[in-house]
């Protein structure tokens, strides 16, 4: 999946977003802009042992100047989405991806597989109809 963004950006930057789930045991995501690139590189081997996942995970900044490993602190994905989950029933805070953008992922899903199962492209909206 590939996105790109161009100079209706605040600084007239170009840059393109770009990630594989399809690669065996890996995980990627490119970010490419004119004053560099970022890659975040993750083996997932370690999968589905969600604590071991940022251990496996690098993160590289391209720049003019070389390319350098960047530093970021290790966390566990599963227990922060629970952790996230537990203070929005108690009412402590909202989701940080609601019902709209939830319903808005499963409509590209949805159209994804209607794509798939008709042979050609397909308009997604962004609400689900089945």
């Amino acid at each position: 999946m590939a996105r790109a963004f161009g100079a209706s950006t605040t600084s007239g930057a170009r840059s393109t977003i770009s990630s594989s789930y399809v690669s065996p045991k890996t995980f990627s995501l490119r970010l490419s802009g004119t004053e560099g690139v970022l890659d975040y590189l993750t083996d997932m081997s370690v999968w589905p042992r969600t604590e071991l996942v940022d251990g496996a995970t690098t993160l590289r900044l391209t720049t003019a100047d070389g390319s350098r490993e960047l530093p970021f602190e290790e966390r566990d994905v599963l227990v922060e989405e629970l952790e996230e989950l537990a203070r929005c029933v108690r009412g402590e805070g909202e989701p940080e991806t609601g019902a709209e953008q939830g319903l808005a992922a499963l409509a590209l899903v949805l159209g994804a597989i209607e794509s798939h199962e008709r042979g050609k492209a397909v308009s997604v909206g962004a609400g689900v109809n089945r």
